[in-house]
C-alpha cells in the first residue's frame, strides 16, 4: 500500500470554516488514505479580518504570503515534517 497523502488543514477557529474543511477531508478520506495535519491561525486583533477582507477585495490576492503574519498568529511549522514527528497540535483523521 502506498504512503498516505499528507494534507495541511488551515484552521482560523471559525465553526463554519472548520466544519466545511473537516467535511471535505472526511469525504476524501473515504476514497484515499490521508495524513491530516492542522495548522491553527488566530487573528492578531479584532479589525484584522475586516482589513484583510478589504485588502483582498480591492487589490486581489497577494503575490506573497509574507504579509499573513501581520494579521494572524500561527503555529510554527515543524522543522522536520516526516511522518515520525507530527507537528504539535496536529490531528490525524484516522
Amino acid at each position: 500500500m502506498s504512503e498516505p497523502l499528507r494534507v495541511w488543514r488551515l484552521s482560523d477557529g471559525q465553526p463554519g470554516h472548520d466544519s466545511r474543511s473537516l467535511g471535505i477531508l472526511r469525504a476524501l478520506g473515504e476514497v484515499m488514505d490521508l495524513d491530516v495535519r492542522t495548522l491553527r491561525l488566530n487573528l492578531r486583533f479584532g479589525l484584522a479580518r475586516n482589513l484583510l477582507r478589504a485588502r483582498l477585495n480591492h487589490f486581489g490576492a497577494p503575490r506573497s504570503l509574507a504579509t499573513l503574519p501581520l494579521f494572524y498568529r500561527m503555529d510554527a511549522l515543524p522543522a522536520d515534517t516526516t511522518r515520525s514527528q507530527p507537528p504539535a497540535g496536529s490531528a490525524s483523521m484516522r
